[in-house]
């Protein structure tokens, strides 16, 4: 239901969220994944890197951790982070 939900609104800002990112399988056409002012923790997952499609990414106002994933760099649609 959780990804019925992200895939039609694309965000899941400020709903009190928490734990790790999601990994979002099965949502290969995502274009836009807003995931502001949750309790996110810990690191952003390589398989981000995957979603080939993905404009936008925001995560701001978590509390993630570690490094940017390579697999970000290779997204050629992202023009936003």
């Amino acid at each position: 239901m959780l990804l019925t939900f992200l895939f039609i609104c694309r965000t899941l800002s400020s709903l009190g969220l928490q734990g790790t990112l999601p990994l979002l399988d099965g949502l290969t056409e995502l274009r836009q994944l807003v995931l502001d002012g949750n309790a996110f923790y810990g690191p952003i997952p390589d398989r981000y890197g995957s979603y080939s499609h993905l404009e936008s990414l925001s995560l701001r106002s978590n509390s993630l951790s570690g490094p940017l994933p390579q697999e970000l760099g290779a997204l050629m649609n992202l023009t936003g982070l």
